[in-house]
């Protein structure tokens, strides 16, 4: 399986949920929790990007080269595999993830709930089209 273009199509109510979930398991916290959640939402929100010398505001998912983007997905990407192994009827002899890419053995393809992988379209609107 290859998570094509994961990050840009990671929903944000998901992908903070998911972020908040990972930061609160952190042995140390500090900085807090909620001060990343934080920023990572001014993140998500001020999600932006150049294409054709027009400005556009990212309002799913992040940004292709926004600095956060990769591990955003990372954590996102261990949520879904975690779901994946752990709800799986038949378990994997071995399961191998680099970045988006999976690869699963001794498991039949369609004993995995795959269902968990959902991948929205993600759309963007041109930043001269947003409320002043």
């Amino acid at each position: 399986m290859d998570g094509v273009s994961l990050h840009t199509n990671i929903p944000h109510a998901d992908g903070i949920a998911v972020c908040h979930a990972a930061w609160d398991r952190r042995v140390s916290n500090h900085p807090s929790t909620q001060s990343l959640v934080d920023l990572l939402k001014l993140v998500l929100i001020l999600n932006n990007f150049n294409f054709n010398d027009e400005n556009y505001l990212q309002i799913s998912g992040t940004a292709m080269g926004t600095k956060m983007a990769p591990s955003y997905a990372n954590v996102f990407m261990r949520h879904l595999e975690s779901a994946i192994l752990t709800s799986a009827q038949i378990k994997p002899f071995s399961w191998l993830r680099f970045i988006y890419d999976m690869k699963s053995n001794g498991a039949p393809t369609d004993s995995l709930p795959m269902n968990l992988l959902y991948m929205p379209t993600h759309s963007t609107i041109p930043s001269n089209a947003l409320p002043t």
